[in-house]
């Protein structure tokens, strides 16, 4: 940790502290978040391609499921480019301020556009659920522009058969370089990372 430190210092001129804990993983990220006042998690995962090989780890499902502040994935073959696009996924159309505070805020720290996406199963399309979403989205969509005075943004209605498959699918088709997401609950994320 102390090469790895020095060699950060000296490549990147960044200030980095290690920690080395004896408890698990997760105490030690809880307990360095309280009581260093960390506001972003950042991990690597051992994922390269797709959103379905993204996140293998239980290390990153159980980091996700467990977090009370944002968490970044990173996969292993990444190679750093500026994000130009981000993709927010939503089906709750969040309104709360620290979410979307934190997603504008990296948006504009990289000038990023940001895409919102809502999915609705493909056998819905017919549905009073899709045309409410679709007209929750438009609002949604209305209502982040002004509150962040944003520009670039833009929103899209996605469908099909399954969400993993289709959001994958949005992303590579899009070049989509960030997917933001809100956790709910632990089920959906297990299945999503495993």
């Amino acid at each position: 940790l102390e090469m790895l430190k020095n060699s950060i210092k000296e490549k990147e001129g960044i200030d980095i502290t290690t920690i080395v804990s004896k408890t698990s993983l997760q105490q030690a990220m809880r307990e360095t978040v309280e009581t260093d006042g960390i506001s972003l998690i950042i991990m690597g995962t051992t994922g390269a391609h797709g959103i379905r090989r993204m996140f293998f780890g239980s290390n990153t499902s159980s980091t996700i499921g467990n977090s009370q502040v944002p968490v970044m994935m990173i996969p292993c073959n990444y190679h750093w480019k500026k994000p130009e696009k981000i993709v927010f996924a939503t089906n709750r159309f969040e309104k709360e301020k620290f979410i979307l505070d934190f997603l504008f805020e990296m948006a504009d720290l990289f000038m990023s556009k940001v895409e919102v996406v809502v999915f609705s199963e493909e056998l819905k399309k017919e549905s009073l659920i899709y045309a409410e979403d679709s007209r929750n989205l438009s609002e949604y969509e209305n209502m982040i522009s002004k509150k962040y005075n944003e520009k670039n943004l833009s929103a899209m209605h996605l469908t099909g058969n399954d969400f993993k498959q289709s959001l994958s699918d949005y992303i590579e088709d899009n070049d989509i370089d960030i997917l933001a997401m809100v956790k709910y609950e632990r089920g959906f994320w297990e299945d999503m990372f495993h």
